[in-house]
């Protein structure tokens, strides 16, 4: 009997599933088994395998795919028109070379600054009505007044405040009149803060105050909204305060007279610290002493409204007068000390 190992001619089997993991009823190790107990002749294992696994019939012969058509060149799109001729000084500059390069740079040879977007869109930060066009006849949206819209109203009345007598008595004064034994002429009464006897209201129009024209307007509305509309009695000048033309339509230069009954006076102006920068001389100390002298006998608290920071103040102006910084910065407490430092300097000039 020939001892041939029957694994190296035994077919390969036909039903084992590799994959799934499960031997079929009589697997190839079965047949291993028997031919080594009874080692039988190479042809009887043979037919013993085909007879247990025959070999799988051939199928149907697999569609051939038809052959591509023939590439046909496409008609080539139009494409976008030629851009048209621009300057190359405004778009780039020359290239040069690097380092210590002497050669000088190259005459033809450019480089364009373009600026691409990239990465995805930004939510916009502005309402979706100040994105859309504005409508024929409607105005933008406009910068806001140097005064914060929450604080304008409560620091234009307490700079419009001056101490008037009230309906209230004056018991302390009473009480020492009596006690020096002093004749009572009239009844003293109590004074208090009050908007009641207006405001003059003093616009410095010079060349230097012309980026600020929109806010001088607004602060003129903003007055007459909380005082009264003929509480309020504006005037501008240029530059020297003493010397003045109503807003509303006047032409003609005229002395400034300080009102009859003593009230608020409030002035915005930058004290000419921007004069320089339009070629203007600013106004002279001495009127600003001048107009200061007048308004302090009438007995009328004086304050200054001025767009700029206190360093650039003059000092003689920090001394002798009551200033207020004309900033989104200002809060109405900054307003309440001035005011009151005003009517200190009413009282006691200097």
């Amino acid at each position: 009997m020939n001892t041939t190992t029957p694994a190296t001619t035994a077919a390969v089997p036909t039903g084992w599933d590799r994959h799934a993991g499960r031997r079929p009823p009589v697997s190839l190790g079965d047949l291993i088994r028997v031919a080594g107990v009874l080692r039988p002749a190479p042809e009887i294992l043979a037919r013993a395998a085909r007879l247990l696994w025959p070999p799988a019939e051939p199928g149907p012969a697999a569609p051939t795919a038809p052959a591509p058509a023939p590439l046909v060149p496409a008609t080539p799109l139009a494409g976008p028109p030629p851009a048209p001729e621009v300057d190359r000084e405004q778009l780039g500059y020359r290239v040069r070379p690097a380092g210590n390069d002497p050669r000088p740079p190259h005459p033809d040879v450019w480089v364009e600054r373009l600026t691409v977007a990239s990465g995805p869109p930004r939510r916009a930060r502005l309402p979706v009505h100040e994105l859309l066009p504005q409508p024929p006849g409607r105005p933008g949206p406009t910068a806001p007044s140097l005064f914060r819209a929450d604080y304008q109203r409560a620091i234009v009345a307490e700079l419009a405040r001056a101490a008037r007598p009230g309906p209230d008595i004056d018991v302390g004064h009473l009480i020492e009149l009596l006690a020096t034994r002093r004749p009572i002429q009239d009844v003293p009464r109590a004074t208090a803060r009050t908007t009641r006897a207006g405001l003059h209201l003093l616009l410095d129009m010079g060349p230097s105050m012309r980026p600020f024209l929109r806010d001088l307007r607004l602060l003129v509305l903003a007055s007459r909204s909380v005082i009264g509309q003929d509480a309020v009695t504006a005037l501008r000048f240029a530059g020297r305060p003493t010397v003045v033309r109503d807003l509303d339509g006047g032409m003609t230069d005229r002395a400034y007279e300080p009102p009859v009954t003593p009230c608020a006076v409030l002035v915005a102006t930058d004290l000419g610290t921007a004069a320089a920068a339009t070629g203007t001389s600013p106004a002279r100390p001495k009127d600003w002493a001048a107009f200061v002298r007048t308004v302090h006998g009438a007995g009328c608290p004086l304050v200054l409204l001025v767009p700029c920071p206190p360093e650039r103040w003059p000092a003689w102006a920090d001394r002798r007068l009551a200033i207020v910084t004309w900033d989104l910065v200002t809060a109405v407490g900054q307003a309440r000390r001035a005011a009151k430092r005003a009517a200190g300097l009413a009282r006691s000039p200097l």
